[in-house]
């Protein structure tokens, strides 16, 4: 009883959480262009920073990838670096919940991922044995700007096919953990991992029931 409080007491918080955030066409007049022309000390050019609508990003996001780039445009779902266009991750649609889940070892292992902007998600991953709970973990993960440099990769248990994956990150006082997303055989696909206090180095591929059909060619 106490356990079916806890997660519809975190899922509804969650659900408002998601839905309080601006939807992408609600663009912020003040955020329409914003232009960075301070050169580096190594380049002549000066450095353009563009962006459409800022709240559509986490802060920690932009300010990695302010320090870590150059010339940049963020235009909705997609980031314009030099000749390139690189979309973010379209595993969900917005604020939807999705439900991956997977079995090891007579244990069962359940992720739910709450889309919330273009590079934060929101999470609840638990293992149970027997009806009892062994582990549980919730909060918020964002992605890295480093994600358009190239996909990671892992493998699928079910015939072990590598295919590839977006790694959302986050942590707590006790814990780091890392949500990770990708899809196969056009089905999406999961799995969780956690450094520190109770820690989860090895989670089998947890599978949804969602058909997933890329809406942009991404590396």
């Amino acid at each position: 009883m106490l356990k079916n409080l806890f997660y519809i007491v975190v899922l509804v918080v969650f659900a408002v959480a998601c839905n309080n955030n601006p939807a992408p066409n609600n663009t912020n007049p003040a955020d329409t262009v914003k232009v960075d022309t301070v050169a580096k000390k190594d380049t002549i050019a000066p450095r353009i920073w563009i962006i459409k609508d800022s709240s559509m990003y986490t802060k920690s996001f932009l300010k990695d990838l302010y320090n870590n780039s150059d010339s940049i445009s963020l235009v909705d779902n997609y980031i314009i670096y030099k000749h390139d266009t690189i979309y973010f991750p379209d595993y969900f649609d917005g604020n939807r919940q999705t439900l991956f889940e997977g079995m090891k070892d007579s244990a069962d292992y359940k992720l739910q991922v709450f889309n919330c902007t273009y590079t934060k998600v929101q999470f609840i991953f638990s293992v149970t044995k027997n009806n009892k709970l062994i582990l549980r973990h919730y909060g918020e993960a964002e992605l890295l700007p480093a994600f358009f440099v190239a996909k990671g990769t892992d493998d699928d248990d079910r015939d072990s096919t590598m295919y590839g994956v977006d790694d959302y990150y986050g942590k707590n006082d006790k814990s780091s953990y890392t949500v990770r997303i990708g899809a196969h055989d056009s089905i999406l696909l999961g799995s969780f991992f956690v450094e520190g206090k109770d820690s989860l180095k090895e989670c089998p591929t947890l599978r949804s029931s969602v058909r997933y059909i890329p809406k942009h060619k991404r590396n």
